[in-house]
């Protein structure tokens, strides 16, 4: 009985590595997308069957997401209007920031998470917000693969699962017990982890985000003319400036073209004197 178990084992445990090193298969019919509530926030609770929808094999999986950036009448005003328009469109309110930028205008920010269905219908009513649409960016990340790669992979890590829990049923000695434990607790391991990434990629299918950065108005700053008196400062002021600078200037020609001046000044002096000798020498002569 013991090496009938190791067999057995034996051979679950290479078609397990099998499965996990298979190539990615198209899904069938009956591959699963999670249904998250309508109604806010999803659930954190484990989804169950009688929850789930399913998805034909040809149905492609979009994760939208939008930032967009306007100029509004009212910061206050704008960022409450689209909180509303969130909760009418089943959607709901990630992080909402007001800030007050240098010069005193008002800015702010929201994330929202809108169901997909409502994305381009939430777009529109927020730009209806705004006085000028300043930019928009819209991506689609396209994760049909990846999420009907996990499903086909989560469906064979149960499987082996299965297989696993029944071996460990007829287990008899306490080494064959670790053993099918260990490797079931991978599996385990391993399916958790694929379940929690297909949740999250049918969470971002299904609940598009956007992003809206917004601001009101920029104050111009308007060029009040100098008084007479202000004339007479900045022109004092510029005059002692450039007094400053015409004095830096020969004070630098002077310690830089000393050394020069002198030596000049040496060669000249001592040239005089010698064509005064020679002309002394011709007079006596």
């Amino acid at each position: 009985m013991k090496s009938w178990n190791l067999i057995l084992l034996a051979l679950l445990t290479a078609t397990l590595l099998s499965a996990c090193s298979s190539d990615k298969k198209e899904p069938s019919s009956s591959t699963r997308v999670l249904k998250y509530s309508t109604l806010g926030t999803p659930s954190p609770n484990p989804i169950s069957d009688q929850n789930a929808v399913d998805v034909k094999s040809n149905q492609r999986m979009i994760i939208l997401t939008a930032n967009l950036r306007i100029e509004v009448a009212n910061c206050n005003t704008a960022l409450t209007k689209i909180q509303n328009l969130a909760s009418q469109n089943n959607g709901y309110v990630v992080q909402s920031t007001t800030t007050l930028e240098p010069g005193g205008t008002a800015a702010g920010n929201a994330l929202l998470r809108i169901p997909s269905h409502a994305f381009d219908t939430t777009l529109s009513e927020i730009k209806s917000l705004a006085e000028t649409v300043e930019s928009q960016t819209i991506e689609g990340n396209d994760v049909t693969a990846e999420f009907y790669d996990i499903s086909a992979r989560l469906e064979n890590k149960q499987k082996v699962e299965a297989r696993f829990r029944e071996i460990l049923k007829s287990a008899k000695s306490v080494k064959d017990i670790l053993d099918v434990e260990q490797a079931l607790g991978n599996v385990r391991e391993d399916i958790e982890r694929l379940t929690g990434r297909k949740k999250y990629l049918a969470d971002q299918v299904q609940y598009s985000t956007i992003s809206v950065n917004l601001h009101e108005p920029y104050k111009s700053i308007i060029a009040q003319e100098p008084s007479f008196i202000s004339k007479i400062e900045n022109g004092i002021q510029k005059g002692v400036v450039g007094f400053e600078d015409v004095l830096s200037f020969l004070v630098t020609i002077l310690i830089a073209g000393g050394p020069v001046i002198l030596a000049a000044g040496a060669v000249a002096f001592y040239g005089l004197k010698i064509v005064r000798r020679r002309r002394n020498k011709r007079t006596t002569t």
